[in-house]
């Protein structure tokens, strides 16, 4: 059962705002405590699967008329249908999109950035139904929130890097077809390209992820995924400037905080570290690996019984076995994927 950790000195009331929760839903869970009062100190509750992606699963209850033509949406033909539709005029015409299907895709990049397994699957399965849509903006953006999750997949996940990277770029090409200036299908395809890159693999890398950022020059997204590729490249004065505008952009977002955490560490700045993966598992309460980032910084200081602390906290919160094997091989050895 996952767990939730709730953040001192903020109330149920904020934290139920901050992460989109229902009040109620966590009231449930915690009677005793007035929705308005700060909380005095850190708490961490078990919550069914269900409690995270309830709102999502609600939504997918309405795709009944939308169902995609050919079955599950292999990725590999995603691109050719995409071609196909947008070859000519006597293909499938463009209509205006519907309030559903734009909830819908909020609902979709919602879970994408839970950073959580069993999300990451709902986000490609809501964009499986979204792409059968005649709404060309609505097709783009859910063939990009699919290739995003695809690349997720290497990045969090440990799937294998083959079919990751064959997934992601597939579907990334097929949003930009779709709509050419959608800056998460550049985004996507960046990512996609930086999975065990060759020279020339990571030079497309750098042109999508400049294409993405000419487009969405306040994206937090774009801005974090730039500090990691300078960062990659011993460039780290550059990367602390993509990871300060990341969070200039969204201080919320979980990954420009561990980017922050990353540089930190690699300068033996630990203690500066822990606090920016701190920042990071509070803004995402169901995103492990900052948690054991911070185990593997506490490991560098010494202090073997904070970093078992941390390790464990990290995999409470990886719910599947081999997300949670990834991680405890990434603390033997001390790295992990970004």
């Amino acid at each position: 059962m996952p767990k939730l950790t709730l953040p001192q000195g903020q109330s149920l009331r904020e934290i139920a705002q901050r992460f989109d929760f229902k009040l109620e839903s966590l009231l449930n869970f915690l009677p005793e405590h007035e929705p308005d009062t700060p909380l005095e100190a850190e708490l961490q509750i078990h919550v069914p699967r269900e409690f995270f992606d309830r709102k999502i699963q609600e939504k997918k209850q309405g795709f009944q008329h939308i169902q995609p033509t050919t079955g599950s949406m292999n990725p590999w033909l995603a691109m050719d249908i995409e071609q196909k539709r947008t070859r000519s005029a006597g293909g499938i015409h463009a209509t205006e999109s519907n309030e559903f299907e734009e909830e819908s895709i909020e609902d979709a990049r919602r879970s994408y950035l839970y950073f959580e397994a069993s999300a990451n699957e709902l986000t490609v399965d809501l964009c499986n139904h979204l792409s059968a849509t005649h709404a060309v903006e609505i097709r783009a953006h859910a063939f990009a929130l699919q290739a995003l999750a695809y690349a997720q997949r290497y990045w969090l996940f440990s799937q294998a890097p083959e079919k990751s990277k064959a997934n992601a770029l597939s579907a990334a090409k097929a949003a930009t077809m779709a709509h050419p200036k959608l800056f998460e299908s550049h985004l996507a395809t960046a990512m996609a390209y930086r999975i065990e890159s060759q020279e020339q693999e990571w030079d497309l890398a750098v042109e999508a992820l400049q294409r993405a950022l000419k487009l969405a020059p306040n994206s937090s997204w774009c801005w974090t995924e730039f500090g990691k590729m300078l960062a990659s490249e011993n460039k780290s004065s550059e990367a602390y400037a993509a990871a300060e505008k990341a969070l200039e952009c969204d201080f919320e977002y979980p990954l420009a905080h561990e980017l922050m955490g990353v540089l930190a560490s690699q300068e033996g700045e630990y203690n500066k570290a822990i606090e920016c993966f701190a920042a990071a598992a509070q803004a995402t309460p169901t995103y492990p690996n900052p948690l054991l980032r911070s185990a593997i910084s506490y490991l560098s200081l010494g202090e073997e019984d904070k970093a078992e602390a941390f390790r464990e906290q990290a995999l409470e919160r990886a719910q599947r076995e081999r997300y949670k094997s990834s991680l405890r091989e990434a603390f033997d050895s001390q790295t992990l994927r970004f």
